[in-house]
């Protein structure tokens, strides 16, 4: 089997980086009605990281030239209220104005600059329409939440037109951490016994249970042509798991009741053909060629790899072909959100010092003294 060193001039796309919403973007643009409830944030949460890039789109070009970024899927940051709002009309505000904004971002560069709308599900009427729209204004996915209020699982027929909008418009639909109800009510700090196992297994946890209340109730055994994206879990922890489910749905399928659906085909085989996972800095996965699994930096977060990319991407992606690492990095999320694959942007002389790198970066430039 060849293999190469990823070299600097190597395509690549970023499947689940970030934007910095403005700290006074509710407050100066929520509806008047509802303006003296509008979000109002002092200072970006410690989980965030102030690169310029995360509110300024010709910044951020800049910064993604430094580590060989070809472009990138950009989710929220301060927006995922969007998916803890309890009163529907308050997220419905949170969302359009989210939404507005992250539209105009990418206009400055929609080639490179590929935008998650932020969906709230409580109205579906309103998420209907909000996703056609989106859409129209060049946003490529439809982001909700992760962790569902308990009243409304996935496999409620609630969410059906949902599935069906999705599908239609070819937005696939994206669940990324942080994103919900749940262990997501109350985040533990960081720096704690459950901060720290929220991130070694709660996020993976939620992220099961979601996909296998979708699969499991026939959601894309209806529609065939819907993809699930799963964000900032890793992807290595899916095999196995796939195998466990599998095992399991069989022992128990034959006595399947209104929430366990009688599926035509495993499990395991509507994930491979509708559902994917990015990763950032996953060893384990790294060791497997899979067309579901998408390279992302996290870009501008504290827990992010920007501009460690390609240091990263050669320890992780080690073992695979040119042509395998050219999917992971960049063919899979291409051919997801059916857009082609931008030209490289022209590296200036611009070097980040150590003190702008994010946190993850710092730590591992302190391993390698």
């Amino acid at each position: 089997m060849e293999t190469k060193p990823i070299a600097g001039t190597d395509l690549r796309i970023s499947a689940d980086s970030h934007v910095a919403e403005p700290l006074d973007l509710w407050a100066t643009r929520f509806p008047l009605a509802l303006r003296d409830r509008a979000p109002r944030f002092d200072k970006l949460p410690e989980s965030s990281h102030t690169r310029p890039g995360g509110w300024d789109p010709a910044e951020r070009l800049r910064d993604l030239a430094v580590d060989y970024i070809a472009g990138e899927v950009l989710y929220p940051s301060l927006g995922n209220l969007i998916f803890r709002e309890k009163d529907p009309e308050m997220a419905q505000a949170i969302a359009t104005v989210y939404n507005d904004w992250l539209i105009e971002y990418c206009r400055y560069a929609p080639d490179r600059l590929w935008g998650i709308a932020g969906i709230p599900l409580w109205n579906i009427d309103f998420a209907v329409m909000e996703m056609i729209r989106c859409r129209k204004d060049g946003l490529v996915g439809t982001a909700i939440w992760l962790a569902p209020p308990d009243e409304l699982p996935f496999y409620a027929p609630h969410y059906e037109r949902v599935w069906a909008t999705a599908q239609d418009l070819e937005m696939p639909i994206c669940l990324h951490i942080n994103a919900g109800f749940g262990a997501y009510k109350r985040l533990p700090k960081s720096a704690s016994i459950e901060g720290v196992a929220l991130r070694v297994h709660g996020n993976s946890t939620m992220a099961k249970d979601a996909v296998i209340q979708i699969i499991l109730s026939g959601v894309l055994e209806r529609y065939p042509r819907l993809k699930i994206v799963i964000g900032e879990v890793n992807w290595g922890w899916v095999p196995f798991w796939l195998q466990e489910l599998d095992e399991n749905y069989q022992r128990y399928a034959y006595r399947a009741n209104e929430n366990l659906a009688k599926l035509s085909v495993l499990p395991s085989e509507y994930y491979q053909r509708q559902c994917y996972a990015t990763f950032m800095d996953d060893t384990i996965g790294g060791r497997w060629w899979h067309r579901t699994a998408m390279w992302s930096n996290d870009y501008p977060h504290w827990n992010g790899i920007w501009p460690m990319g390609t240091e990263i991407l050669n320890r992780t992606l080690e073992p695979l072909t040119p042509e395998q690492r050219y999917d992971m990095v960049c063919g899979n999320v291409a051919r997801l959100y059916k857009k082609p694959v931008p030209q490289p942007l022209p590296r200036g002389d611009f070097e980040p010092s150590r003190t702008e790198m994010p946190a993850r970066v710092q730590r591992q430039h302190r391993r390698n003294l």
